[in-house]
């Protein structure tokens, strides 16, 4: 075999290792890549019975960020797409009805929001001061305040 035609044979042949599988066959890849778990009985590895119960959306979820990203992360997106199609024959769960969620005008939490201390300042600004009102301190309480595990408290 000439030198030119090798290297014509190993461009296609990394040309179409490289390509997207764009047509990837669901079916093929289970069989390549999932039947070994899959198809056999075994505590906590559902069975194919299972998936199908699911829908396309849910085991692409799955795949993609879920128990089994760690295993599919080999598997190229396209690749993870056709297994999805191929074993989901369920349907999507439907979306939270608008009830589910609040309206503008709903509040949920009682109180403004200055009186709230959740990080390392209550305000936007991070300036890490409380007033004197909010936080029930005076500087006159300041010298009868002691250390229990790492926190200031009134004695």
């Amino acid at each position: 075999m000439t030198l030119a035609r090798c290297l014509a044979v190993a461009l296609a042949l990394l040309g179409a290792a490289a390509s997207p599988a764009a047509g990837a066959d669901g079916a093929d890849i289970y069989a390549k890549r999932c039947a070994g778990c899959h198809d056999q009985t075994a505590a906590r590895i559902p069975p194919r019975s299972a998936l199908e119960k699911l829908s396309p959306l849910h085991i692409l979820k799955v795949l993609d960020f879920g128990v089994m990203m760690a295993i599919a992360y080999p598997v190229t997106r396209d690749e993870r797409d056709a297994v999805a199609r191929y074993l989901g024959k369920g349907a999507d769960e439907p979306p939270p009805p608008a009830s589910a969620f609040c309206t503008p005008e709903r509040r949920i939490m009682a109180g403004s929001v200055l009186e709230s201390w959740e990080g390392w300042s209550p305000s936007p600004k991070n300036a890490r001061f409380q007033p004197v009102d909010q936080a029930g301190l005076s500087s006159a309480d300041v010298p009868r305040l002691e250390t229990e595990m790492g926190f200031w408290h009134q004695r």
